[in-house]
């Protein structure tokens, strides 16, 4: 994997030219996530081939950490969270609204492919330590990214709704404990190197 991807920057760095059907970019992005009462962080790598000057299409290779399903008791001194970590592949698509006389490029895309989640369920009391209570769970499962957002020159803002099914938690006997959700909110800032500038 690390050999492919040193092997789509270079082809990235090479197509510096136009943003223009036949050229290839890539992008970083970092951001925020908004699951279900609860938080984190995500960040992600893409990489595009222009189809056309407004529609490219690509793979994304992200990563997202969160807290989620946070409940208070009425005390305030005990609480129960979900920790949750995910790591997606997905096949995405952009088109973008420019005519190549502004350097401001609105889009919408979407994105279709794998998410391998691990959520571990934990409660604190009375201020003690941690206590796993049982919850665990590990699933390689489909889904699939709805995104609107713009670019600025190299630079990138987007929001995004990621649709992931519910998946199962265990005990530490293997039983079943219930699914969980897992689809979540996102907001990222970002850039992206090649496909030159979109104002002509």
């Amino acid at each position: 994997m690390r050999k492919l991807l040193s092997f789509i920057f270079v082809l990235t760095i090479i197509g510096l030219n136009a943003q223009e059907k036949g050229n290839i970019r890539g992008g970083a992005n970092i951001g925020v996530v908004l699951p279900k009462s609860g938080g984190g962080l995500t960040a992600d790598l893409d990489f595009r081939y222009n189809i056309t000057d407004n529609f490219n299409v690509g793979i994304n290779v992200g990563r997202a950490a969160m807290g989620k399903d946070i409940a208070f008791a009425s005390d305030r001194q005990s609480y129960k969270l979900t920790a949750s970590v995910n790591s997606s592949v997905l096949i995405i698509s952009d088109y973008y609204f420019n005519n190549g006389r502004t350097n401001f490029a609105p889009f919408v895309g979407a994105g279709i492919g794998t998410y391998n989640i691990t959520n571990v369920y934990m409660e604190l009391q009375n201020g003690e330590k941690f206590h796993i209570n049982g919850g665990l769970g590990r699933s390689l499962v489909p889904g699939c990214l709805l995104k609107t957002g713009f670019e600025i020159t190299k630079f990138r803002c987007s929001i995004g709704y990621h649709f992931i099914p519910k998946t199962s938690m265990v005990d530490i006997l293997n039983t079943n404990l219930g699914k969980t959700p897992n689809s979540y909110l996102n907001v990222n800032l970002g850039f992206y190197l090649g496909g030159g500038k979109w104002k002509k």
